[in-house]
């Protein structure tokens, strides 16, 4: 809670308008995202969403970190699958990491298994 709490109060005194910004929305979902595992509160991993998407959003195409945004959603989408099961947030993980594949350069990155073994 202290995380989201920080990660919140950086937010509203700096709101993410650009690329770096998203890192702060990144910081905020994945806290989040902490927490559902812990508390199965839904509202959080829907939040999580959103600011995943927003992340993405000032991530565009050509970003350097934009395969980040875009894994993190899967992630978020997985996840919410595994609880709701809804089918539409399970193909648009599989998408998102289909997507995120083709940022990865296996000489910068390491192999793009071994970089998705993370991913749950």
């Amino acid at each position: 809670d202290d995380a989201i709490s920080a990660a919140r109060e950086a937010i509203s005194i700096s709101p993410p308008t650009d690329g770096p910004g998203a890192a702060l929305l990144h910081t905020l979902a994945e806290s989040l995202l902490r927490r559902f595992e812990l508390t199965n509160q839904l509202a959080d991993v829907q939040e999580a969403l959103s600011l995943h998407r927003t992340a993405l959003f000032l991530r565009p195409p050509g970003h350097v970190d934009r395969h980040v945004s875009i894994l993190s959603l899967a992630r978020a989408l997985h996840t919410h699958f595994r609880h709701t099961g809804e089918p539409q947030n399970f193909t648009g993980s599989i998408q998102s990491i289909r997507d995120a594949l083709l940022f990865f350069d296996p000489a910068r990155h390491g192999h793009r298994a071994a970089s998705l073994a993370d991913e749950k």
